[in-house]
């Protein structure tokens, strides 16, 4: 190991001719050979540890609560027009009766089904799952 006196020659060495004075009696510092660093992660060749870290990673978010909406279609309309929407109003949608549906999770586009009634309640029937370069590719949806 260096001394403290060791660093401070090699320190006044370096700055040299900046108007400061170099100790004269500076000892000259040897360069040591640097040993690696150990890693602190698990080798990527054992896949009962990448596993077992992936399922605990997983395990984290398990519980995030997220939102997840069904897009039937949308409209563009003007202030004007929604002014004068009323009961009994009938707002024209882009897509055709029978389209698959957009499932959005957290407006984002994961997967696309078809409307489905369960007892009282409305259901989507999943019938695609859609693929990382499209749901990457699309922009949020707007809020």
């Amino acid at each position: 190991m260096l001394d403290p006196s060791d660093i401070e020659g090699a320190l006044a060495a370096v700055k040299g001719g900046g108007g400061e004075t170099e100790p004269a009696s500076a000892p000259a510092v040897a360069a040591r050979p640097v040993e690696p660093a150990r890693s602190v992660f698990a080798p990527l060749d054992e896949p009962e540890a990448a596993s077992g870290v992936e399922a605990q990673n997983l395990d984290i978010v398990m519980d995030i609560p997220l939102e997840v909406s069904v897009e039937l279609g949308r409209k563009r309309m003007s202030i004007r027009d929604i002014l004068d929407l009323g009961s009994g109003s009938i707002v024209e949608l882009d897509r055709v009766a029978g389209e698959p549906v957009d499932l959005l999770v957290n407006g984002r586009l994961v997967a696309r089904g078809e409307v489905v009634v369960i007892e009282d309640n409305f259901g989507v029937r999943i019938t695609e799952i859609v693929g990382v370069t499209p749901r990457a590719a699309q922009p949020k949806a707007a809020e």
